[in-house]
């Protein structure tokens, strides 16, 4: 079985209008539902959210490693779809797997809960308080590395030019089987970057996973923050920030 990706295809507009008609309180969708949008011979059996690289991965291995091959496909979620007469096996497997891997996946139905959120996990917490540029050229930075390919990022070296010092990097290890079925580990990576060390000046956060050995690098997003009142803030931003408008 090929197996592509179709930015626009079918889970996208299943999903988000379930997430709609859900929230305003209509009768949950079942697997059957879902299975229904899926092409021909295939059954959706799970779901995962669309940036989720390493998890997406991990689901194509460990499949595989059962003899079972799957279609991932969405946009702002993915469907994970295998024959039908896979079906019930894939989703013994898929939450039998959540007992030695955690990530979030939503097994069934649309009415199922998501399983394993990230939040929950346990995350190692850091707090550097160095500026970036002295920061990249420490040896457990090094650019090979999964940290020190996120500090690298473009994402990064963009909002340095505005929050310099990085006071706080949050990872967490995703030990995950690769699509060869071999076991391989990334992360998740959150660095929290600011203007200052001494003022509540603002700061920015940059959000990632990273793996094979920080050759691959999806970007999850962040959010940026000033303290102050409007005067305050424009006259911060004016000094601090050098980034582009």
């Amino acid at each position: 079985m090929n197996r592509k990706r179709k930015p626009y295809a079918f889970h996208f507009i299943l999903f988000v209008a379930a997430g709609l008609t859900l929230s305003c309180g209509s009768p949950p969708r079942t697997r059957e539902a879902v299975g229904a949008f899926a092409p021909q011979g295939l059954t959706c059996v799970a779901m995962i959210g669309g940036l989720d690289r390493i998890s997406d991965i991990h689901i194509t291995g460990l499949l595989k490693s059962h003899g079972i091959e799957c279609l991932i496909e969405g946009s702002i979620f993915y469907g994970i779809a295998v024959p039908e007469k896979d079906a019930a096996r894939s989703i013994a497997i898929l939450t039998d797997d959540l007992k030695d891997h955690h990530y979030p996946i939503r097994i069934g139905g649309l009415d199922a809960r998501w399983d394993c959120p990230l939040a929950d996990a346990d995350w190692i917490v850091t707090q550097p308080r160095q500026e970036h540029e002295d920061l990249i050229g420490l040896e457990q930075y090094r650019a090979s590395t999964d940290l020190g390919a996120a500090l690298r990022h473009e994402d990064v070296k963009d909002a340095v030019l505005a929050f310099p010092y990085v006071a706080k990097i949050k990872f967490l290890k995703r030990e995950y089987i690769d699509r060869n079925t071999h076991p391989a580990t990334g992360h998740e990576v959150e660095i929290e970057l600011v203007a200052s060390l001494d003022e509540k000046v603002g700061g920015k956060t940059c959000s990632f996973q990273v793996w094979d050995n920080g050759s691959r690098i999806q970007t999850q997003g962040g959010h940026e923050w000033w303290f102050g009142d409007p005067d305050t803030v424009t006259a911060n931003q004016k000094k601090y920030d050098r980034r582009k408008k």
